[in-house]
């Protein structure tokens, strides 16, 4: 097993006790990891520190090092253990460096370098020949001033470029040096201090960088803990936390003496009065089916969601702490008899707005799942946690001595009832017991006044390392807190104080993030350098649950070199909103709080000697890459939409993500690495080996160069969720409306266009849907038509489903209107009217004549369809408009939709059309003058103008009047916000066409642009 835990050591004289002897290697003695030796360069008394470090990595900015004691002004590191030759051959060693570099194999030098430009770049060691089998591997990295940066990576038969991976590193325990053992239980003592929040009570010095650079866990806010627990499990609680959660980080505040009782009981009837006092509720019969049904599904619920990592089987497990495996379980121990079962369910719907700590997660449930789960884990309850007796008058009367009241304050304190005398004793012993240090107590929104004495400083507990919370003895702790620390745990920490808090106090993100992943028990669910995820039994609990379709990766995906797979936008957003790959799974990644883990997605890319990734690669985009991508990816090739859903669209098989946002997940050089050979980076993955030994099996397209090919299956992924579907995706299930050789129309209702909408599918892929009622061409999709499942079944009244991906949205309301002025009507108030196709109130009739009239539509013999309606108030007619869209398809740029109009104007007015809208100003493109910028101010422009609207998420638009009347123009003007794109077509128009096309490319890009330009 993987031990990664940060090793320190004092003394800069280690290089030389773990150097390796020219033997044989027996195999069963090996354990992973390398044994790394960092010594500072810096002060009268550099640090030395070692440690064991699964690969060689190295990403440190300016004033930063690999653990806070080290200085950020220079020293070496040195990394030395064996690598795992699995093939005879040619490798070559490379990466990236900022320093100096020396690396041995087998006592060859593979890599020399030295860089000392201000930023770090590429370096390259020559081809060498190694033997299969474990060989002696020497690593030595000299710090220069600033940054620095070693990302060491190698390549050999077989495989392509990688950084030099953990699963074939190791060490020979008897060969570190003997202080590792010593230096562990150094870091160990450094997690207490930190869990134990010890710098809340005892505070340090301001200019001791070491300590103040010390974490601290948030406790819950106790200002409503009265809703949330009952008084008598409070007091239970008070007097013996590890007791009756076994593992808590709480220490036990009171002596176990009638007196100690008394205080415990004072507490928990002042924190009990905070928003309660919670009354007990009656136990639900044995044969309530309906709550019965509710904690079966809780249970059920407990394994699938992913509780069981790190809470094991249930309520009765016992708490357990592998360093070995870096796997920890914490009890819930009887939450039956702490919490109503309603306020459970209430605190397990966000978790992080009791308990900001992040160590109980936020799980995503839904409120029923909430509830469900309460249900079944108040059944656990223990009847030793029950009612407490009052203490005595005496008892009273001897701690109102030792809080030293007045007696003024005694007699003010006797007027009160019973219960009040309590509570009020108890608020004084919170302020005694320094609560506040750690908790949250604010009642009313007005935090508790401090104490009337603080603990001891952070210099005077260095000090006395014998006694206080430290001490082996009630004696020697007097009224110290007791923290539930075995004899080792507290020897770590003194280690910890005596030796740890010396050095340089430097910030590190990548020391940070190797914390992080152990304080909030990530390695419970998932792998990291051989070390952690799931035991067998959780997988079996959870196979129960899960459908055999997502089997692929039913336990969470592993987190080895993950800061050289994802990008950091994607990582920051799985961990602080909620991101996932996998939405349909059952398992959920915790929400452990952006205050806890708001730096991990940075942290996680240092510490995997990488830097942070905020930019898309960027494949060069053409027609022809585009259409090649999508051929590669459909099922007669490659065959990805065999098992990945595309652009949403679910396939038949296994499930994978979904590869239309694959570009913004994950780093390309990952990407070409999992292509190649993915079982080398997840052992175990369904994912085939796209290109075996770095070849592509399909000679025939772009000469079977992989290269090329990858570089074109990422071109078309990258445009997102809006690209043009591959080919043989499975068919969705449902009552699938296909289209043949021609048009298919059905009156149906459809989302976003209303109940009286006309659906459209055309040959060739792309639909659309016009809203009959407001006599708007609503939008356009591209892929499948229609499933009418949810219109046709039961009683019918539910809209369509559109099989696609939108391409297009028109702008809101009916896109027609005339004036008499050169001022635009205000269209988007017209969409809201009534009077104009808008929505009526309910229980409304409209008021006044109508403007807008639906004439009905016909059919060519095409099948075609045409619509026609008029503008004009009651049986007047201002213009009459017949409108007949069709699609618009350009291979690998771009659909579209081209609207054609036969228009009759019968009064002398000035019509108007509204075409489009931008969050941006548009682009006009003339074509002799070249683009030109759109300002704040309304424009006219010339017909003949090509407009690109700029859209959300890299995406546009272009306008283009194919036929117009003489004298028509665009109008571009700021509505808000936003622009609007309008045509101002003359006055006594009489009868005229006119056409717009609708170009949607599929991404913004200079080159597909040039080809919709090129179109006539």
């Amino acid at each position: 097993m993987r031990n990664s835990s940060w090793m320190l050591l004092v003394g800069t004289t280690l290089a030389t006790e773990a150097a390796l002897p020219a033997r044989a290697v027996d195999v069963d003695e090996l354990r992973s990891g390398l044994v790394a030796v960092y010594n500072d360069a810096a002060g009268s008394k550099p640090v030395g520190l070692v440690r064991l470090d699964p690969t060689v990595a190295v990403s440190w900015r300016v004033g930063e090092t690999a653990h806070p004691r080290l200085s950020a002004t220079g020293g070496e590191v040195r990394w030395t253990g064996y690598v795992h030759v699995l093939r005879a051959g040619t490798y070559r060693f490379h990466g990236v460096l900022r320093g100096q570099l020396a690396v041995t194999v087998a006592d060859q030098t593979v890599l020399s370098a030295e860089v000392n430009d201000d930023h770090p770049r590429s370096v390259e060691g020559p081809d060498v020949r190694l033997d299969a089998g474990i060989q002696p591997l020497a690593v030595r990295f000299v710090r220069r001033s600033g940054t620095a940066r070693l990302e060491l990576r190698w390549q050999g038969p077989g495989f392509r470029s990688e950084p030099l991976p953990s699963s074939q590193l190791f060490h020979l325990p008897s060969e570190a040096p003997k202080a590792l053992a010593e230096h562990q239980e150094l870091e160990r003592g450094r997690f207490l201090v930190e869990e134990n929040n010890c710098v809340r009570c005892h505070q340090p010095d301001p200019g001791n960088r070491m300590v103040a650079g010390l974490a601290w866990r948030p406790a819950p806010d106790l200002s409503q803990i009265g809703q949330r627990a009952y008084a008598d499990w409070l007091v239970h609680w008070l007097l013996d936390p590890g007791k009756v959660r076994p593992g808590a980080a709480m220490p036990r505040m009171f002596a176990d003496d009638r007196l100690g009782r008394a205080e415990a009981y004072a507490v928990a009837r002042y924190l009990a009065s905070l928003g309660g006092p919670t009354a007990r509720a009656e136990a639900p019969p044995k044969d309530d089916k309906k709550r019965q049904a509710a904690a079966d599904q809780g249970r059920r619920l407990f394994v699938s969601v992913g509780c069981i990592a790190c809470h094991g089987e249930g309520p009765q497990a016992r708490p357990k702490d592998d360093p070995a495996s870096g796997r920890r379980l914490f009890p819930l121990g009887a939450l039956g008899s702490k919490w109503p079962e309603n306020r459970l369910a209430s605190y397990l719907r966000n978790p992080l707005a009791v308990d900001p700590s992040g160590r109980m997660p936020h799980m995503l449930l839904t409120g029923s799942e909430a509830e469900a789960l309460a249900a079944w884990l108040c059944e656990a309850s223990d009847p030793e946690l029950g009612p407490t007796p009052v203490p005595g008058d005496d008892v009273r009367a001897a701690l109102e001595q030792r809080l030293g009241l007045s007696a003024e304050e005694s007699a003010a304190l006797a007027r009160l009832t019973g219960e009040r005398q309590w509570q009020e004793l108890g608020q004084r012993l919170v302020r005694v017991k320094n609560c506040g240090a750690c908790h949250t107590i604010a009642p009313g929104g007005q935090p508790l006044p401090a104490g009337p004495s603080a603990p001891p400083a952070w210099a005077a507990m260095e000090a006395a390392t014998a006694r206080g919370c430290l001490g082996d003895e009630a004696a020697h702790r007097g009224a110290a807190p007791t923290f539930s620390w075995s004899e080792p745990d507290r020897q770590a920490v003194r280690r910890f104080l005596d030796v740890g808090v010396r050095g340089a106090g430097s910030p590190s993100p990548a020391y940070q993030a190797q914390q992080a992943l152990h304080r909030f028990n990530c390695l419970a669910c998932h792998v990291r350098d051989g070390r952690g995820g799931l035991d067998p039994e959780q997988i079996e609990q959870l196979q129960r649950y899960e459908k055999v379709e997502h089997a692929e990766l039913l336990t969470p995906p592993p987190l080895t070199g993950v800061g050289h797979k994802l990008r950091t936008p994607w990582l920051r957003q799985v961990l602080t909103q909620a991101g996932r790959a996998r939405p349909w799974m059952g398992l959920r990644m915790p929400q452990f709080g952006s205050a806890q883990v708001g730096t991990l997605a940075e942290g996680l890319a240092y510490l995997d000697g990488s830097e942070p990734d905020d930019t898309v690669h960027a494949v060069p985009l053409s027609p022809a890459t585009i259409e090649t991508g999508r051929q590669l990816v459909g099922k007669a090739a490659f065959g990805c939409a065999s098992c990945h859903d595309i652009a949403g669209h679910v396939t038949g098989g296994t499930r994978g993500p979904d590869l239309a946002t694959m570009s913004q997940r994950v780093r390309y050089d990952w990407y070409l690495r999992w292509l190649t050979d993915a079982q080398r980076i997840q052992p175990g993955t369904r994912m085939p080996t796209v290109f075996p030994e770095g070849r592509s099996l399909l000679d025939q397209i772009l000469g079977g160069r992989a290269e090329a090919q990858a570089a074109a299956m990422w071109a078309y992924l990258s445009l997102g969720p809006t690209l043009p579907l591959p080919d043989g995706l499975e068919p969705p299930k449902g009552l699938v409306v296909t289209v043949g050789d021609r048009p298919v129309l059905l009156r149906t209702f459809m989302p976003d266009s209303g109940t009286r909408s006309l659906a459209i599918g055309y040959p060739g892929g792309v639909a659309l849907v016009y809203d009959l009622g407001a006599c708007r061409l609503s939008y356009a999709w591209s892929g499948n038509f229609l499933d009418a499942a949810a219109a046709w079944a039961n009683r019918g009244g539910a809209p369509a489903k559109p099989l696609g991906n939108r391409f297009w949205t028109a702008p809101p309301g009916c896109p027609w209107a005339v004036g008499t002025s050169d001022a635009p009507p205000d269209f988007a108030s017209r969409a809201q009217d009534p009077a104009y196709g808008g929505p009526l109130p309910p229980n409304k009739v409209l008021q006044g004549p109508p403007q807008l009239h639906f004439l009905g539509y016909g059919v060519d013999r095409a099948g075609k369809p045409t619509i026609r309606y008029r503008l004009g108030a009651g049986d007047a007619t201002d213009l009459e408009v017949a409108e007949r869209p069709e699609p618009l398809k350009l291979a690998g740029v771009a659909f579209g939709v081209q609207r054609r109009f036969r228009l009759r104007l019968v009064t002398a007015t000035t019509p108007w059309f509204w075409a489009g809208v931008s969050p941006q100003p548009p682009r006009p493109v003339p074509a002799e003058t070249g683009a030109t910028e759109i300002g704040d101010q309304p424009r006219l422009l010339a017909a003949s103008t090509r407009l690109v609207l700029p859209q959300e998420g890299q995406r546009a638009l272009v306008l283009a009047l194919a036929q117009y009347p003489p004298e028509t123009h665009w109008l571009v003007q700021r509505k808000g916000p936003s622009w609007q794109v309008l045509v101002r077509l003359p006055s006594r128009l009489g009868e005229a066409d006119l056409v717009v096309n609708v170009w949607a490319p599929f991404r913004d890009d200079p080159a597909l642009l040039k080809e919709i330009m090129a179109e006539r």
